[in-house]
């Protein structure tokens, strides 16, 4: 962390703290919440909301009994779920939304000043999706004025991660417009609400989705806004559980855009652009990977449709646990993955995508440079890896001989 951005968070952390103790516009909070948006006494019954129901509610098909998922963290697994419900978009009349200034609150609220529940976030210490009843909007005693647009507005709004990390970027903020599109009303929208598009690849996806000149509010810290028209969606990911429609329609929009590039087909994603979960033995892992013809990438220095091809047209990817493989939705059926993760961090993100998408999963958890156990998630997130080589040839040879007619090259 920079000493700017040390700076940044304790002014934020300062500002946080003043909102839950300083009195201002308290007319503002919430005077209770709606728990229903379609139901008796809900959103739509009271306020006269347009309610769009894009995805049907349906039964949830992991096996959570897999032994896959008990070899996670704890707190990373999937949550139990019957059903995955309904995906849909909600159009509130004069409607509000407030995000804090640590970004790990979002709440949307009605032209009656209530909470909608159902569409509003926080999360903290690793819990999403705390009760309308524990938001902390209803503790808080400092708000600022709304800034007022006339006109449709539609939220991307997601938390905070959204802004650093491209999987959260991806599956919790845009994959929302892909539910907008569903919807019928992307040309109605006069402003996309979005997070601080601070990355390169912010912008470049939204270009991707045909957002390229349109009006865009960047939300970089606290914000508060109302707009005659409010447009959310739901969340589009629930108890952890990515549906499949998040990732078809990710394959779909890379189809859209022609034929994949002519790119290799055997992957290795490098990690040399992040100071966490690096392989500490790469050198021999990348000879070991070059001997079947694998090219060596590193994501963050292409474009991000290139990268988006590069999965498209890849027959088998080798890669640590990373968000780079937020990608793999792009590919196509039967692609091959190797995924491996650090004894001390093992999370089912990609094990979930790869089967909405028919991809052939593997894993190997290897040796951590930890010492001891981790005192908490954070140092799990943050262990290096060290790759069992030998291992990873025999992955190696069973993945190929059934995907690729690939062999040593010096075979």
């Amino acid at each position: 962390m920079t000493s700017k951005q040390l700076i940044q968070k304790i002014k934020n952390r300062a500002i946080d703290f003043s909102i839950y103790r300083l009195p201002y516009n308290q007319h503002y909070r919430p005077t209770g919440y709606y728990s229903s948006i379609t139901g008796k006494n809900g959103l739509v019954e009271s306020e006269g909301a347009s309610f769009y129901n894009i995805v049907p509610s349906y039964p949830n098909d992991l096996n959570l009994q897999d032994p896959f998922y008990q070899q996670c963290n704890p707190e990373l697994r999937p949550q139990p779920a019957d059903m995955i419900p309904d995906s849909f978009i909600v159009s509130i009349p004069n409607g509000r939304i407030e995000q804090n200034y640590l970004g790990h609150c979002t709440s949307v609220i009605s032209g009656k000043n209530k909470l909608i529940e159902p569409i509003s976030y926080q999360t903290t210490d690793s819990v999403i999706g705390a009760s309308a009843a524990d938001m902390y909007i209803f503790k808080q005693k400092l708000f600022i004025e709304p800034v007022k647009y006339k006109g449709t507005v539609f939220s991307m709004l997601a938390g905070a991660s959204c802004t650093t990390n491209i999987f959260h970027w991806m599956y919790d903020a845009v994959a929302r417009l892909f539910l907008l599109k569903k919807s019928g009303l992307f040309d109605k929208v006069d402003y996309f609400l979005t997070p601080a598009l601070d990355k390169k690849y912010h912008t470049e996806v939204l270009n991707l989705l045909g957002l390229e000149g349109k009006k865009i509010i960047q939300i970089a810290r606290h914000a508060h806004i109302q707009a005659d028209n409010l447009i959310v969606s739901s969340h589009t990911k629930y108890r952890r559980i990515i549906p499949k429609w998040v990732c078809d329609s990710y394959r779909q929009l890379i189809l859209e855009k022609g034929a994949p590039a002519n790119h290799s087909e055997l992957i290795y994603i490098e990690r040399g652009d992040s100071k966490i979960r690096q392989v500490l033995n790469e050198d021999k892992l990348k000879a070991l990977l070059g001997k079947y013809g694998f090219k060596n990438v590193l994501l963050s220095k292409m474009p991000y449709e290139q990268q988006a091809k590069l999965f498209a047209s890849a027959k088998v990817i080798v890669s640590a646990h990373g968000a780079g493989l937020a990608h793999l939705s792009y590919c196509k059926e039967g692609t091959a993955l190797l995924e491996i993760f650090s004894e001390h961090y093992i999370k089912p993100t990609y094990q979930i995508i790869s089967k909405r998408r028919d991809i052939n999963y593997q894993y190997m958890i290897c040796e951590s440079d930890l010492k001891g156990k981790p005192k908490n998630i954070r140092e799990s997130n943050e262990s290096h890896i060290i790759a069992d080589i030998e291992e990873v040839e025999n992955r190696l040879r069973q993945i190929m001989s059934s995907t690729t007619s690939a062999k040593p090259v010096n075979a």
